[in-house]
C-alpha cells in the first residue's frame, strides 16, 4: 500500500489500528534536532514496527520522523489536563535516543545482517540498534536466522546468544569476536 503526496507521518501513525494518538516532538539529540513521534497505543506495539509502518507508507514523501517512541501516557500527563507533557517526553527521549531513532547499519557486516533480518522478519529495513524481539522476532524466525548465520558465515550461535546480542550491531560484534577468537585459537 502506498500513500502519495505530502502526507504527514503523524497522520499515518494516527491511522494505525493500535494507535490512540500521536504527537510530533522535536528533541535535541547528539547535537542535532530530531523529530520524534510520541505515540499512545491501545496495546503494546513496538516503536520499530510503527517507524517501519511510517517508512513503508510514506517512503520519501511527506514529513518523515527520525524515530517513534511509545509514550506511557499515565507517566507523562500534561499539566492542565492535556494528553501529554511534551517537556517530560523530551527529557525521556534524550535518555533513550538509541532506542528511538533509526540507526543505519555501519560497514558490510552490519549491512548484511540488517538485510538478513529484514528478509526473515519481512520488513523493508532494519536499523543497527533495533531489537530482534521488538521487530516481531519469535522462535521460528530465530531458528531461520540462526540457520542462515550458520550457512552464510559458518557461525554457530545459539538462541540465548542471539537474544543477548539482541540487535544487528550486537550480533555483528559477537560474530567479529568469534572470528577473532578462532584466528587466535
Amino acid at each position: 500500500m502506498s500513500i502519495s503526496g505530502a502526507v504527514d507521518a503523524i497522520e499515518v501513525l494516527r491511522q494505525h489500528p493500535d494507535v490512540v494518538d500521536a504527537v510530533l516532538v522535536d528533541v535535541e539529540i547528539h547535537g542535532r534536532t530530531a523529530s520524534i513521534a510520541a505515540v499512545h497505543v491501545i496495546d503494546y506495539c513496538s516503536p520499530q514496527l510503527l517507524r517501519e509502518h511510517v517508512h513503508d507508507l510514506l517512503g520519501g514523501t511527506g514529513k518523515a520522523v527520525d524515530g517513534v517512541w511509545v509514550a506511557d501516557v499515565p507517566d507523562h500527563p500534561a499539566p492542565g489536563g492535556g494528553a501529554l507533557d511534551l517537556a517530560a517526553i523530551r527529557e525521556t527521549l534524550r535518555e533513550h535516543a538509541e532506542e528511538v531513532i533509526f540507526v543505519a547499519p555501519r560497514g558490510d557486516l552490519e549491512e548484511q545482517l540488517a538485510a538478513l533480518w529484514a528478509e526473515i522478519l519481512t520488513l523493508s529495513r532494519v536499523g543497527a540498534t533495533d531489537d530482534f524481539m521488538d521487530l516481531g522476532g519469535d522462535s521460528l524466525s530465530a531458528a531461520r536466522l540462526l540457520g542462515a548465520l550458520q550457512e552464510r558465515w559458518a557461525a554457530t550461535i545459539d538462541v540465548f546468544e542471539l537474544l543477548e546480542a539482541s540487535t544487528v550491531r550486537g550480533l555483528a560484534h559477537l560474530l567479529l569476536e568469534r572470528e577473532a577468537g578462532a584466528e587466535r585459537g
